[in-house]
């Protein structure tokens, strides 16, 4: 029975039509990859179908099959369709488990808020504008009865000496100006400015949302007057990442 030519040794080596596991916790005092690299006082410590895993002189390796010799392959039950699918299914699992940390991140950016006479959840991004103060912000509203029908929406808020009347909201900046209307409420608040305008603007498709949010640098609060507005980088990003969230509730994967 022919030795491997690559591991050399002074005992008896598994050969040539040897059960590939037959390598496992074996000992030889040589490995030599195709390269030329060697390896001294080798130990097989792990088998897999894309490669070894190996403890040596030097330390651990983990020795992609492909670099291993012929020969050495055909022992060890190399097969490359087998090794294929091995690191296909290697990469899914990397890619899970970065969606899995991914998700848990931009859940520690979002506070909670259970009403309890609503039966629904409200989140909110810890740098989203706080409510009273003009400007924009997102939010989810998510009922505990159907989680999936979580829905995405915008709150446009002004504050001022007098009032707007504000029935629009329009993004302007890299293409057309995209606008959105909805109905107001009002309050007159104990404190100045006195004047408080704020709408809640349901999004239907929070994907054209993000595109127009990436693209926008300014928004303008429009009704009887108008008021101008710059996007500061906080507030694009509070409501990129509260789509980005929206579709993790509701397993939107776009």
């Amino acid at each position: 029975m022919r030795l491997l030519v690559l591991f050399l040794s002074v005992c008896a080596l598994p050969a040539f039509g040897d059960e590939p596991n037959s390598w496992l916790n074996k000992e030889v005092p040589q490995l030599v990859l195709e390269s030329g690299k060697t390896f001294s006082k080798v130990k097989f410590t792990k088998i897999e179908p894309d490669a070894v895993t190996i403890s040596h002189a030097a330390g651990i390796s983990r020795v992609p099959m492909e670099d291993l010799t012929e020969e050495a392959r055909t022992a060890l039950g190399y097969d490359p369709e087998k090794a294929a699918a091995a690191r296909k299914m290697q990469q899914q699992q990397r890619e899970q488990a970065q969606k899995e940390a991914n998700a848990t991140a931009l859940l520690s950016r979002f506070t909670e808020n259970f009403d309890e006479f609503k039966g629904i959840t409200y989140y909110s991004h810890v740098e989203a504008l706080p409510e009273l103060r003009t400007g924009l912000r997102a939010y989810i509203a998510k009922p505990e009865a159907d989680p999936k029908k979580a829905i995405f929406f915008l709150q446009p808020t002004f504050r001022g000496e007098d009032w707007i009347f504000m029935d629009s909201l329009v993004f302007a900046g890299n293409g057309e100006p995209v606008s959105f209307e909805f109905e107001t409420e009002t309050d007159v608040l104990d404190v100045a400015p006195l004047c408080h305008e704020w709408a809640h603007v349901p999004i239907q498709d929070v994907n054209a949302f993000a595109e127009v949010i990436s693209r926008a640098s300014a928004f303008r609060l429009s009704g009887k007057f108008a008021q101008d507005y710059e996007l500061t980088a906080s507030e694009v990003r509070s409501m990129l990442e509260t789509v980005a969230f929206y579709k993790l509730l509701t397993g939107d994967l776009r």
